[in-house]
């Protein structure tokens, strides 16, 4: 994948990283939808995220980070979100035997 943008961490994308990863584990399934079936943009909204893009990544079982980054970027897709243009903030969490990456960029609200 072509190099993008530098990308900042985001205290609120962590948050909800955590919060899906932690519930992943106490009701052990694995989904880019909550148990309630709230995809990525409901649940990063519940946070106060306002965004233009998010996006998200999903491991299962890796033992470090090096290992699921090393899984993420061997899949197309998720090498995709990884070096997705559209990004300019993300953060990584992992709960048990979860692991949630969030990417997103942030709604611009006119200056007033």
């Amino acid at each position: 994948m072509p190099p993008v943008g530098e990308v900042k961490w985001n205290e609120t994308l962590y948050k909800s990283a955590f919060h899906h990863a932690r519930e992943m584990e106490e009701f052990q399934f694995f989904n880019h939808f909550s148990k309630e079936g709230k995809n990525i943009g409901d649940r990063i909204e519940m946070h106060g995220y306002e965004w233009d893009f998010v996006g998200e990544n999903l491991g299962e079982g890796q033992e470090n980070f090096d290992e699921v980054l090393r899984d993420w970027r061997r899949s197309y897709t998720h090498c995709i979100m990884l070096m997705n243009p559209k990004v300019d903030e993300m953060a990584v969490a992992r709960f048990g035997k979860y692991w949630v990456q969030h990417f997103g960029k942030q709604t611009v609200r006119p200056q007033k």
